[in-house]
């Protein structure tokens, strides 16, 4: 069972899915990012389309900017998960409510047994004077490019988050104790 952290790791993996709804159980993956880090550089990536089920509703194509011409022949989710294991296999987890995707994959039969920080959480812990705390107001609040709502750019925007958030003088006081 993983484990939550507000301590900024050394080396982490930062995930984010796009998917056709909220319910891991009634919808599907569409894309899957997850951006490897060492001492805070980038070294490996895995971006992969996953080609649904059923169509991709007008709504979700709007709002991922992800239609069904793109993944006509993208592979299908249980062809994708088996590299997407071994990629996370013993990683620190971070995301902007990591919760949501690792859920989603954990439906799809994804284990995760280390830590996780969730910049979600964690800009609520810190930010009391931010009314809304998703990743794109964040993004505008910090002056981070917003890119939003494609799983690459949205792992790079919450990686940027994550260190901003660390160097808020509330963020020393919580690592403190």
């Amino acid at each position: 069972m993983a484990k939550l952290t507000y301590d900024i790791p050394k080396d982490y993996t930062v995930i984010d899915l796009e998917t056709t709804g909220t319910s891991p159980a009634k919808s599907e993956i569409i894309e899957i990012a997850c951006l490897k880090y060492r001492n805070g550089e980038q070294v490996e990536a895995i971006q992969q389309l996953v080609r649904p089920r059923r169509r991709i509703s007008y709504f979700i194509q709007n709002f991922t900017g992800i239609t069904n011409e793109m993944v006509a022949d993208a592979p299908m989710i249980e062809e994708v998960l088996p590299a997407i294991s071994v990629f996370l296999q013993g990683e620190t987890i971070v995301g902007h409510n990591v919760n949501f995707d690792m859920n989603f994959l954990k439906a799809q039969g994804v284990s995760f047994e280390g830590w996780y920080l969730d910049t979600l959480y964690l800009s609520r812990k810190l930010l009391k004077n931010v009314s809304c705390h998703k990743l794109e107001y964040l993004c505008d609040y910090f002056g981070i490019v917003d890119t939003h709502h494609r799983a690459a750019s949205d792992c790079l925007m919450t990686n940027e988050l994550m260190y901003r958030l660390a160097s808020l003088p509330e963020y020393q006081k919580l690592s403190a104790m």
